[in-house]
């Protein structure tokens, strides 16, 4: 897939973009459905290790350069502060947000990164991007533990998940 993706967290009165294994869908976003994050957010968020990075609204363009934006704000974050970010003129520039393919992921569906949770989420993602574009898809998805020496494992695979994001 080329398509681009950036995961954006208004955190209370902080604004931060996520990596793709900080949880809140990150690692559904990058890895399983194949997102690529763009030059930025690759470099100084995920290459980088540091998988957080507060940045000032006036940045969120370098960062949110994508063809879609996915939105988990805190569950603290209040409505004034959430409007403060999605009301500002930064906001409304980004193409995501002009072509209407910003994604608004529940706090609790997407905070956690364990595997279980990653295939719901993996499953509640493909079902938001079909609706949100239009776009088919295509996918099956398979899941089985088995004990390599370290425990139980859970083994992903996924064939054929696309979307034409256009």
């Amino acid at each position: 897939m080329n398509a681009t993706a950036t995961l954006v967290h208004p955190n209370g009165k902080e604004l931060a973009v996520l990596g793709d294994n900080f949880g809140r869908g990150g690692e559904a976003i990058y890895h399983a459905i194949g997102f690529k994050a763009n030059e930025r957010v690759q470099r100084e968020v995920i290459d980088s290790g540091a998988q957080y990075q507060a940045i000032s609204l006036e940045l969120l363009q370098e960062y949110a350069d994508a063809d879609i934006v996915f939105l988990c704000s805190w569950d603290q974050t209040t409505e004034e502060e959430l409007k403060a970010v999605v009301d500002s003129g930064v906001w409304r520039q980004l193409p995501a947000v002009r072509e209407n393919r910003v994604i608004v992921l529940d706090y609790k569906t997407f905070f956690y990164f364990d595997p279980i949770s990653v295939l719901g989420q993996i499953e509640a993602l493909a079902d938001v991007i079909e609706r949100t574009t239009g776009r088919n898809r295509s996918s099956e998805v398979r899941g089985f533990w088995h004990d390599g020496g370290g425990g139980p494992v859970l083994e992903i695979s996924l064939t054929c998940l696309v979307f034409m994001i256009q």
